[in-house]
């Protein structure tokens, strides 16, 4: 090789190659919406539906590794405590209008 010749040792991927990683980002999150539009179960709360959609995207992930494993637990985990907060804030919200009957100090 002369002194000026660049080599690649990474070339630029393809635009078909590129478009087949968003697919593989796209499957988890479809699976995981789409779960989550359909209505609950009968028994069965929509907050636990959520969960469980969530559950089927995170193993559609796994299975199809947009992301390493590692990544996709930590966006899980991420998805599940953010879940959890808004559910909190919901029956903290709750609790104070319908079992709030102090009185109110100025």
């Amino acid at each position: 090789m002369s002194s000026g010749s660049v080599v690649l040792t990474n070339p630029p991927a393809a635009k078909s190659e590129r478009v087949f990683l968003y697919w593989r980002w796209a499957v988890p999150v479809l699976v995981a919406l789409v779960l989550a539009l359909l209505p609950a179960p009968a028994g069965l709360s929509q907050h636990a539906w959520w969960f469980f959609s969530l559950f089927a995207g995170v193993v559609a992930a796994l299975i199809i590794e947009p992301v390493p494993p590692a990544a996709t637990g930590f966006i899980a985990i991420a998805l599940t405590a953010d879940l959890c907060a808004d559910r909190l804030r919901q029956a903290k919200k709750r609790e104070r209008l319908v079992y709030d009957v102090r009185p109110e100090i100025e």
